[in-house]
């Protein structure tokens, strides 16, 4: 009798670990996938700053040489 209330703690304890593996997987997965979509994000803020700054540079540029300055 002892030994089938052994098995069954050992049952249950088993399938609570494996709930909490499967728990902490998912979670870690939610992470990177957050990870990853703010990295693509800062990516795209970097694409935008540097045609901001390109058109800038090429707008200055212009007027420089509308006043026949040289940069």
């Amino acid at each position: 009798m002892r030994d089938r209330h052994s098995k069954r703690f050992m049952f249950a304890v088993t399938i609570i670990i494996c709930a909490c593996m499967y728990a902490v997987a998912a979670v870690e997965q939610m992470t990177e996938e957050q990870m990853a979509a703010e990295m693509t994000q800062a990516l795209q803020e970097d694409r935008e700053s540097a045609t901001l700054a390109q058109a800038l540079f090429e707008e200055g540029r212009g007027r420089w040489a509308a006043k026949g300055v040289r940069p």
